[in-house]
């Protein structure tokens, strides 16, 4: 038994090969590190929103260049915008 653990160690059948660089390996990366990369992207996501909601209530609404039947379509995607990223 020792004999086949030492022309084991030998073979380098024990040593860790780590996995080649590519696109596999870095979705991989990307998938476990969802949680960090998600919260990211679900706040600036949501602050580019707002800003945008801003500028066109107080800058397109306020004067005058956006129609009723645009501010209600405008309103209803933004609604569904935030709530796609808390579900996500």
């Amino acid at each position: 038994m020792t004999v086949d653990a030492i022309t084991a160690m030998r073979e380098q059948r024990f040593v860790y090969k780590a996995p080649k660089q590519g696109l596999l390996n870095k979705l991989a990366h990307v998938y476990v590190q969802r949680k960090k990369w998600g919260k990211r992207a679900a706040i600036a996501s949501t602050t580019g929103i707002v800003a945008y909601g801003a500028h066109y209530q107080f800058v397109k609404v306020k004067n005058g260049y956006a129609t009723p039947i645009k501010i209600i379509l405008f309103h209803v995607g933004l609604i569904f915008q935030v709530a796609l990223i808390v579900v996500v």
